[in-house]
């Protein structure tokens, strides 16, 4: 989701009341939401929210945009890290496919156990394979 600048706003009002020796309020404040929201550029608004809240507990002074850049950053890349694994991941197979898979081992096992001949396993293999749809 893309990132608001209300939303810019609000985090660095929080960060600014958790910090209040900053001395951050009114314009500087937002001259500085202004400048954040602008320099975060593509981050979004997710990645932002996790960077607020990694920073909200392990930061006890305002943090500099760089820090806090570095660690939406971060998250930024874990997001587009993941939706790249979800979309190169596993193909699924129809509920046909998965029948036709069940068919051939359970062909195979009868191979493997002496039941039919290899020659008659292959050919009942190659029909299942043939059949269209």
């Amino acid at each position: 989701m893309e990132r608001t600048l209300e939303q810019t706003r609000q985090i660095l009002s929080a960060l600014s009341n958790r910090n209040p020796e900053a001395g951050l309020s009114g314009a500087v404040l937002e001259t500085l939401a202004r400048e954040f929201h602008e320099d975060l550029g593509n981050i979004s608004a997710e990645a932002t929210e996790k960077a607020y809240r990694e920073i909200r507990r392990n930061f006890r002074r305002f943090p500099k945009f760089a820090d806090f850049f570095e660690i939406a950053k971060s998250y930024q890349d874990q997001e587009a890290s993941s939706a790249m694994a979800i979309t190169e991941g596993p193909s699924y197979k129809s509920d046909y496919d998965i029948e036709k898979s069940k068919k051939k081992l359970e062909i195979l096992g009868k191979v493997a156990g002496g039941v039919i001949s290899y020659e008659l396993g292959i050919e009942q293999i190659e029909k299942i394979n043939s059949r269209e749809g």
